[in-house]
Order: C-alpha cells, then sequence, then structure tokens
C-alpha cells in the first residue's frame, strides 16, 4: 500500500509524519490515489467498485466509468483474440 508522508511543525522544530491510511484506496492499476470507481453493472445486482485514477479510467459515460477489465472491447485493441472465423 502507498504511503503518504505529511510536514509537521512544532515549536523548536518540525518533521514529517508517513503512514498507509487503510481507509484510503488506491488505483488498481498504478496505485495512485483513486479518485472513481468502476460503474459496471455485475450480474449481483452491484458493480464492480475497483478503484481507479483519473489516467486508468474510461469514461462511458455521464458520471460513469469502467475499469480496464470491464471497458467496452472496441477500445482495448489487441487485448481479446480475434474470433475464429
Amino acid at each position: 500500500m502507498p504511503r503518504r508522508c505529511f510536514p509537521i511543525r512544532f515549536e523548536g522544530g518540525g518533521g514529517f509524519i508517513c503512514s498507509s491510511f487503510p481507509g484510503e484506496k488506491h488505483c488498481v492499476d498504478c496505485g495512485a490515489m483513486s479518485t472513481r470507481l468502476c460503474d459496471f453493472k455485475l450480474s449481483n445486482g452491484k458493480t464492480c467498485d475497483a478503484p481507479m485514477c483519473d489516467a486508468h479510467s474510461h469514461r462511458v459515460g455521464a458520471n460513469t466509468d469502467f475499469c480496464r477489465l470491464h471497458r467496452p472491447k472496441e477500445s482495448q485493441p489487441g487485448l481479446f483474440a480475434p474470433e475464429a472465423a
């Protein structure tokens, strides 16, 4: 889990506090802070909810983003094997 560091200042000095914050979600592709969750609807009625950063989300509609596993095939050339004729 990525760590974040924050500067602290106090009388006579200062320093940094570094920690991983368990409530934070990180992008499944790069580990950066997540800004979006995958909105792909699963068969159980829930959504995928994979955390993604802006760079790794695929916008498919207004306020609707898919992760790399759920984005449309045509936006992922070479990811899927060609169908047999």
